[in-house]
C-alpha cells in the first residue's frame, strides 16, 4: 500500500511537471503553482517515515481542497481524480498503520533469548520431576527415559561442538 502511496505521489508530481511545458501558459502557471506548493513539503517525501509521509500528503492535499488559488489549478489540470485517491490510499494506509501499531503494543514480540531461557528452565524442571520419580518408584520406565533423554542432549551438545569448531577453522582460514 506503500508503494501504491508512492506512485501516486510521483504520478502527480510527474504530471505537474509535464504540465510545465504545457502550450497553455494559464495551464503552465497551474502546474507551476502546484508543484511550487508540492516542493515546498521537501523534495524527498517518499522517503519521509510512515507517519511523516501521511501526515505530509494530507496536509498538502488538505491545502489543494481549501486554498482557492490551489484549487483553480488543480480543476485546470484536471487532477481530482489523482488526489481522490492518493486521499483514499493515504487514509487507508493510515488504517492500516495504526491497526499494526496497535497490534504490536498489545502483542509485544517475545525475544528469542527469554524464550530459550524458559525452553531451559522447564527441561531442567522436567528432568528434576523425571529423576525424582525414578528415586521414589520402583518403575523402570521412569530411568529409561531419563537415560534416553541424558543420551539425546549429549548428542545434541556434541553436534553443536562440532559445529563450532567447523566455524572457526572456516574464520581462521580466511
Amino acid at each position: 500500500m506503500d508503494a501504491q502511496r508512492d506512485q501516486l505521489f510521483l504520478g502527480i508530481k510527474y504530471v505537474l511537471q509535464g504540465n510545465t511545458y504545457h502550450f497553455d501558459a494559464v495551464k503552465q502557471e497551474a502546474a507551476k503553482r502546484l508543484l511550487f506548493h508540492m516542493q515546498s513539503y521537501g523534495k524527498r517525501v517518499t522517503r519521509a517515515n510512515y507517519q511523516a509521509q501521511t501526515a505530509i500528503i494530507d496536509s498538502m492535499l488538505a491545502d489543494w481542497n481549501t486554498e482557492s488559488n490551489l484549487q483553480e489549478a488543480v480543476t485546470l489540470l484536471k487532477l481530482t481524480e489523482w488526489i481522490n485517491r492518493l486521499q483514499e490510499v493515504n487514509r487507508e494506509f493510515n488504517e492500516h498503520y495504526i491497526a499494526r501499531v496497535s497490534d504490536t503494543a498489545a502483542n509485544p514480540m517475545v525475544s528469542f533469548y527469554s524464550l530459550r531461557t524458559d525452553a531451559k528452565t522447564s527441561y531442567r524442571s522436567f528432568l528434576a520431576a523425571i529423576r525424582a520419580y525414578q528415586t521414589l518408584n520402583t518403575n523402570e520406565a521412569y530411568a529409561a527415559i531419563y537415560h534416553k533423554i541424558y543420551e539425546l542432549a549429549r548428542q545434541y551438545n556434541q553436534v553443536v561442538k562440532m559445529r563450532r569448531k567447523a566455524s572457526k577453522r572456516s574464520v581462521e582460514e580466511e
